[in-house]
């Protein structure tokens, strides 16, 4: 072996170690999943749009010099790769190396953004769970003291909490002759899948408790602007995507299934709400809790392959026979409407 292969052999000896003491906090949400799937296909295999974070977390706030030897080390391979490796052949019975794979063709699935995110990003207070918070649950004005008279007293509620730690979860197998490939396309589709998910099942769980308080749906706009407790000022609408693109019409062109406002109030869309129907929500009087996102991956567990694990009758799947690699996704979230919704028909 030459000088330059046992320099590259002790570089990426050194990188696979530092890759376990990564630092989070310094990686973007996207990266930080994407990290979580590469490290369980293995620290050789970390696919090669994620060494730019990688050199942020080695330098820190300058990654030049760091950046700079991945690049080299980055061209080294590629050299090698072609003096070592002959092209492929579809031809005869040569051995095909994963890396030079024809691949596959990915379509990603779109990322539905959760709805306790898009609140927050309304304005939505973003507390810990089990905690205790003053609210305005109802606009409060002062009034004339005749003389002599004494003052009217008001207290704003303070009797909600945020459930302790409410968590949603999803086993998902998946092939790992797929994940082989170790393409930035593949990660992408694996993460937003995970992601996906997560989001789907907060999502349901928010709009079923917004439609238990909301009641009978309202049938005007103007009725539904009456019901409400909140104030309009931060309202949004809440509704499903087909819902929303439903209401477009040439008095109301800002509205698609997107989103975009309607009534002059901003719309979120969301795949759990059910059709015919809007919700019109307080963003700023809606307290949730927009916890972690966690990625666990293992190549050895044995798993009931069941939506009810609990009461299947099915036997265990061995991910290491079936060569399969299973990812469980926990994701930690909760809402509080601290005044009720109300439903509008518009079916």
């Amino acid at each position: 072996m030459n000088k330059t292969a046992i320099d590259l052999s002790a570089t990426l000896k050194s990188h696979e170690i530092d890759l376990s003491a990564l630092n989070p906090a310094v990686l973007t949400h996207s990266e930080q999943i994407s990290l979580v799937i590469a490290k369980a296909f293995g620290a050789s295999k970390l696919p090669l749009y994620m060494r730019d974070a990688v050199a942020k977390s080695y330098a820190g706030a300058s990654s030049k010099s760091v950046y700079a030897s991945l690049a080299e080390l980055r061209a080294m391979q590629a050299d090698i790769t072609k003096s070592a490796v002959a092209p492929f052949a579809l031809a005869g019975s040569e051995f095909a190396y994963a890396s030079q794979a024809v691949g596959v063709q990915v379509l990603v699935p779109v990322i539905n953004r959760s709805l306790v995110e898009m609140f927050v990003a309304m304005g939505a207070p973003n507390l810990p769970p089990n905690v205790r918070a003053l609210t305005q649950n109802a606009m409060l004005s002062a009034v004339e003291i005749p003389e002599g008279g004494m003052y009217p007293a008001a207290a704003p509620a303070g009797d909600f909490v945020l459930r302790g730690p409410r968590k949603f979860g999803l086993i998902v197998a998946m092939n790992n002759e797929l994940l082989v490939l170790n393409s930035p396309e593949v990660l992408a589709w694996v993460e937003s899948n995970l992601t996906n998910a997560a989001n789907n099942a907060v999502d349901k769980a928010v709009i079923d408790a917004m439609v238990a308080a909301a009641g009978t749906a309202q049938t005007t706009v103007k009725a539904a602007y009456a019901a409400f407790q909140g104030d309009l000022r931060t309202a949004v609408w809440v509704g499903s995507p087909e819902t929303l693109g439903g209401l477009r019409s040439a008095a109301e062109t800002q509205v698609s299934p997107n989103g975009g406002s309607w009534n002059g109030l901003p719309c979120l869309p969301v795949l759990a709400a059910p059709d015919g129907v809007l919700l019109l929500a307080d963003a700023k009087r809606t307290a949730v809790y927009n916890g972690p996102l966690v990625i666990d991956s293992s190549e050895h567990a044995d798993i009931v392959m069941d939506s009810t694990p609990d009461t299947a009758g099915s036997a265990a799947v061995s991910m290491f026979t079936t060569n399969t690699v299973a990812f469980r996704i926990t994701k930690y979230a909760d809402v509080k409407p601290l005044v009720n919704p109300v439903a509008l028909n518009v079916a």
